[in-house]
This record gives C-alpha cells, sequence and structure tokens, in this order.
C-alpha cells in the first residue's frame, strides 16, 4: 500500500472531526442574557461601529452606530445606547449606560439569551468589545 493511502484515513478521520466541532459550534453559539459593551479612546475620524443582535438561528438586527470625529467613550457609548434603544424593541431588551462608558444590553425576563457582536468598527482610535456579564 502506498504511503498517499495509508494516511488517507487519518487525514479523512482529522476533516471529520473539524467539521463535527464547527457544526457542535454553530449550534452552541455564545450567548447570554446580558451583555456589556465596553468602550475606549476617542475617535481620530469620522466612522461607524456595527452592532449585531442575534438569537438562536436568527440575526434580529444589525444597528449601524454613527462616531462623528472627536467623540470620547462617553460620547461614543452614549451613541450606541441611543441607536440600540431606537432600534431594538424595548420590550424584549433594556439599554442603559453604565459606569460612563459602557453599555449594558439585557434581555428581559421572558427573552432567550442572545448573542452581542460588534462587526465592523471603522472609528479610528476608537475601541468597542463586548463582553458576557
Amino acid at each position: 500500500m502506498s504511503p498517499t493511502l495509508r494516511s488517507f484515513p487519518v487525514a479523512f478521520f482529522a476533516a471529520a472531526l473539524a467539521l463535527a466541532s464547527a457544526t457542535a459550534n454553530a449550534e452552541d453559539p455564545d450567548t447570554s442574557n446580558k451583555w456589556r459593551v465596553q468602550v475606549s479612546g476617542e475617535s481620530t475620524a469620522d466612522g461607524v461601529v456595527l452592532v449585531r443582535l442575534s438569537e438562536i438561528g436568527s440575526v434580529i438586527a444589525e444597528i449601524p452606530v454613527t462616531v462623528p470625529k472627536h467623540s470620547d467613550k462617553k460620547g461614543v457609548a452614549q451613541r450606541i445606547r441611543d441607536s440600540l434603544n431606537g432600534s431594538l424593541d424595548a420590550n424584549r431588551y433594556t439599554v442603559e449606560v453604565d459606569d460612563g462608558n459602557d453599555v449594558l444590553v439585557k434581555a428581559q425576563e421572558d427573552v432567550k439569551d442572545f448573542e452581542l457582536a460588534i462587526v465592523r468598527n471603522t472609528a479610528d482610535g476608537t475601541e468597542v468589545t463586548v463582553d458576557k456579564e
């Protein structure tokens, strides 16, 4: 048997394992009922922060947040809060500024856990991250 044929079962097994792992991760997304959006820095150019809120299996909203040049972290946090509050159903989610430069996004009691992500940030000088609470 050639060396190539002997290594085929190993390669096939590795590929199957990778596929199973990817499928498991797709079925088990990183969800929570409360997220903290942290903002740091000051924008050196006009930009947009694109926030995505997803529930298992579907994107609920992709919300663009405009950030003018020279916006400080508190100003960006307020813009994120205002944009999310203007786009999300208040009966399902609450959004508030915490500690001046953080934004808390919480699901109401009857809402399933959700995923929050920063899809894109073109506001140079400003860093925006999300963490589970």
